[in-house]
């Protein structure tokens, strides 16, 4: 047998040892009264980290719900306006889609969360939308698309992002974030 074969037989064989577990019985040992762990307290109060739990569903492929520390905090920041920058002219009924850049730099994981149209001019805006999944410190562009009104004028809509509760996440100091047009002339 070739050096090349022994060595693919070896890579086959230990794949094979990879994808076979054993679970080995342990027997019930009594603990002795005076038996000392190094185990530490936890050092935050009911702090509980995300989990994924396995939940059987129809299929043999398991569904995952995650739990999330009910005391962690929303934050977000605003990066910029991928498009359509404050003060953009546009055409009486012209169609566009505004994008914003977001950190998530809160500690809670948004899942589920929404942007949701807060006041000013609407614009045919969604009343929401969803927002991707979006892990912490990580960055998510939320896209609405939007009617420039028809007649001539300066046009400003407020949003909001809210969690799956409906509650704002604030964005720095604010609670809000804009878009602003301008129709003709």
């Amino acid at each position: 047998m070739s050096k090349k074969s022994l060595f693919l037989l070896w890579v086959f064989g230990r794949l094979l040892a990879a994808c076979i577990s054993v679970e080995v019985e342990k027997p019930n040992t009594p603990v002795p009264a005076n038996f000392v762990t190094a185990t530490l307290a936890p050092t935050k109060e009911a702090y509980a980290p995300p989990a994924f739990t396995a939940t059987p569903g129809a299929t043999s492929t398991p569904t995952f719900r995650v739990t999330i520390d009910p005391n962690c905090e929303d934050s977000a920041v605003l990066v910029h306006d991928v498009t359509v920058p404050d003060g953009t002219q546009m055409k009486p009924g012209q169609k566009f889609v505004k994008t914003w850049e977001f950190i998530n730099n809160g500690s809670c994981p948004w899942y589920g969360y929404t942007l949701k149209f807060a006041a000013g001019d609407r614009m045919n805006a969604p009343l929401s939308a969803p927002i991707p999944e979006t892990l912490l410190k990580e960055a998510v562009q939320v896209s609405v698309e939007l009617i420039a009104p028809m007649a001539d004028g300066s046009y400003t809509a407020y949003f909001t992002i809210n969690d799956p509760q409906g509650r704002d996440v604030p964005i720095g100091t604010e609670k809000t974030f804009w878009v602003k047009i301008t129709v003709g002339p």
